[in-house]
């Protein structure tokens, strides 16, 4: 899945592996898979408050949670892949 965050909407993100679960209670991400597969050299997740983010190019993301029925969201926007995709990543 290719995606960007509010706080900087030009940086694409390969996030992956993905799951659509709507109604799925479980954790959706893990601090590993977001250093192993998506490239980030740190990631640290404070429960119900944010998850801050380091990139390995050397960006950082500081992201808000939003705490629902004990399960921490964040938002985020998903991008349908182009023939110009993998220039942007």
């Amino acid at each position: 899945m290719i995606i960007s965050l509010p706080s900087n909407p030009s940086k694409l993100i390969c996030l992956y592996p993905t799951f659509y679960a709507p109604r799925d209670k479980m954790c959706t991400i893990s601090n590993g898979a977001l250093r192993k597969c998506a490239g980030f050299s740190r990631v640290v997740i404070n429960t119900a408050e944010s998850m801050h983010l380091e990139h390995r190019d050397g960006t950082i993301f500081d992201v808000p949670l939003h705490h629902e029925d004990s399960i921490d969201y964040f938002k985020i926007t998903v991008h349908t892949p182009s023939k110009t995709t993998r220039q942007h990543l």
